[in-house]
C-alpha cells in the first residue's frame, strides 16, 4: 500500500482512532499499545460469517468499510503481486511436486503458499 507523504502522518492517526472505536478493550490502553494491537484479518472473516451474532458481523463489516473509506480518503494505492508458473515447471518427472522438497504434493490445487515459494 502507498500513502503519500504529506498524509501520512493523518492516515495513522486516524486509522489508529478506527481501532480505538472498534476494539473496545484499547480503550483504556496507552497510545504505543493501540498502536502495536494487530487487527487480524482472520478474525475479521470469521466475525464476518459469525450466524448468532448479529452486532459481532454488523461490527467487522463497519470496521472494514471505515478502513476502505480512509484509504479512498487519503487516495491510498494498494499494489499486489502475482506470481504465475506453468504447470510443467512445478513437478519432476517421477511426478513429485519441486515446491513440496520432492515430495507428494499434499495441495490440491494452486494455493498462495505454493505461488509465493515457487518464485
Amino acid at each position: 500500500m502507498s500513502v503519500g507523504d504529506k498524509a501520512i502522518d493523518n492516515f495513522l492517526m486516524d486509522f489508529v482512532h478506527l481501532k480505538v472505536r472498534f476494539e473496545p478493550a484499547l480503550r483504556n490502553q496507552q497510545f504505543s499499545d493501540v498502536i502495536k494491537h494487530e487487527v487480524k484479518a482472520a478474525s475479521l472473516r470469521r466475525d464476518m460469517r459469525n450466524l448468532t451474532s448479529r452486532d459481532t458481523r454488523r461490527r467487522a463489516m463497519t470496521f472494514m468499510d471505515g478502513v476502505l473509506k480512509l484509504l479512498e480518503q487519503y487516495h491510498c494505492r494498494i499494489m499486489g503481486r502475482v506470481l504465475i508458473k506453468r504447470a510443467a515447471e512445478m513437478y519432476t518427472n517421477s511426478g513429485h511436486c519441486r515446491v513440496c522438497s520432492g515430495a507428494p504434493c499434499r495441495v490440491s490445487g494452486w494455493t498462495t503458499t505454493h505461488v509465493s515459494r515457487v518464485a
